[in-house]
C-alpha cells in the first residue's frame, strides 16, 4: 500500500476479508510512505482495508488476484 504523501503520525491498517474477519493489520509509521502485507497466505478474492489514523478512519475495497 502506497500513501500519498509522507505520513505526520502514525496510520494503523486493518485487512478484513468479505466476511468480515480481520485477516491482518500493520501500520504506516510517521514519515513513511509505503507499507506491505503479505498476501501469500490470502485467497484471490475482494477484502477491505480500513484506515485508522487518531480518531479518524475510512476503508477502501481491494482485490487481490493471484
Amino acid at each position: 500500500i502506497q500513501y500519498n504523501g509522507l505520513t505526520k503520525e502514525d496510520i494503523r491498517l486493518y485487512l478484513y476479508n468479505m466476511a468480515g474477519k480481520l485477516v491482518d493489520q500493520t501500520t504506516l509509521y510517521q514519515g513513511s510512505t509505503i507499507v506491505y502485507f503479505d498476501t501469500k497466505k490470502l485467497y484471490s478474492g475482494d477484502y477491505i482495508i480500513r484506515f485508522v489514523k487518531g480518531t479518524a478512519s475510512s476503508s477502501k475495497k481491494i482485490t487481490i488476484l493471484k
